[in-house]
């Protein structure tokens, strides 16, 4: 016998960021962060629970039909049954998404949310986000966000996310993401941090300063306040970079198009268009704008060499839902 559920999320993209662990082997975050869950964008898992004497083998999670290594998700899943101990049997998860994944997106985060919500459902859990946010973080910290709609928060050292504001807060406000490069990044997230907090003399002011532009960026957000967003937002990923690009040996993410989409975003600064972006460890481009200013956005990134199919709009979401009536992923 089994039981399965077929579960939507989408990722988190931070505003302020979170980059480092306070603690690596409970996945807690070094920085406050306070994120955006966005729409249009999703990671979808199959969650299935078997009965183990049914022959179902081990737990084991895939991605586009691959498995992912054991000591990727062995503490995740070990977490998944400590604070869901109903789920007996053995848990066989088959995802994919509908964006490039280990690209700088975010995927982690919203497969990460998806299997914890995904997982609760089954035992009748998914109605305690907090509990769900504590699962998805040991996965992915990001996933801790995902887990709910809207714009949430993960403060320095914290074990589980908070909401912050409802998807519908700021109706205006839109985000504009630039595909730069479709395929894997060089060093994973995890890796980078390890190295980050290790070589860069940096790494201890970036955690210093990090609280302080955290609240920047939750007071702008609070009074729908673009302009003062998007300068202390772009401090945080600016910074979160040079931590990058000063370890030993140097981590640089950039690529020539994520470097050309910034010039066009200083010119529609320039030009009075309110265009500000955030990075991740990746080369991606996510612009925060709005919905009358999208057009001019849009345009401007075409003409710096984006092709216009890998420019995506979003705006802020709903956290992990059920999906009837879906196949699962083959």
């Amino acid at each position: 016998m089994s039981d399965s559920v077929v579960v939507r999320a989408s990722p988190s993209f931070a505003l302020a960021k979170y980059w480092g662990k306070a603690d690596r082997e409970a996945n807690l975050p070094a920085t406050p962060s306070i994120a955006i869950t966005i729409d249009s964008l999703w990671s979808q898992a199959t969650v299935t629970l078997a009965d183990a004497s049914d022959g179902a083998g081990v737990d084991l999670v895939t991605v586009d039909g691959s498995a992912v290594p054991a000591a990727r998700v062995s503490p995740f899943l070990i977490a998944l049954r400590k604070e869901l101990p109903e789920l007996r049997g053995v848990l066989h998860v088959a995802a994919t998404g509908n964006f490039p994944q280990a690209a700088g997106l975010a995927s982690s985060a919203s497969l990460f949310a998806a299997v914890a919500f995904g997982a609760a459902s089954l035992v009748g859990r998914a109605d305690d986000l907090q509990r769900v946010s504590r699962i998805a973080r040991v996965g992915s910290a990001s996933a801790a966000r995902a887990v709910f709609g809207g714009f949430s928060s993960l403060l320095a050292g914290a074990e589980a996310a908070q909401a912050e504001l409802n998807a519908d807060h700021w109706p205006q406000l839109r985000l504009l993401v630039a595909i730069v490069d479709t395929s894997a990044k060089p060093v994973p997230s995890r890796d980078a941090m390890e190295r980050v907090a290790a070589t860069s003399p940096y790494y201890d002011a970036w955690v210093r300063d990090a609280a302080a532009t955290y609240r920047e960026i939750r007071d702008a957000l609070y009074a729908r306040d673009l302009d003062r967003l998007g300068e202390h937002m772009r401090l945080s990923y600016l910074r979160m970079f040079g931590t990058m690009l000063s370890a030993a040996p140097p981590i640089n993410y950039l690529r020539p198009g994520s470097v050309a989409v910034l010039h066009a975003l200083q010119q529609l600064r320039d030009d009075g268009i309110a265009a500000w972006e955030t990075m991740d460890a990746g080369p991606q481009v996510k612009v925060l704008s709005t919905a009358t200013d999208l057009p001019r956005v849009r345009a401007a990134l075409v003409a710096s060499g984006i092709p216009g199919d890998r420019l995506i709009e979003a705006a802020a979401g709903d956290g992990p839902w059920l999906v009837a009536g879906e196949p699962p992923p083959s």
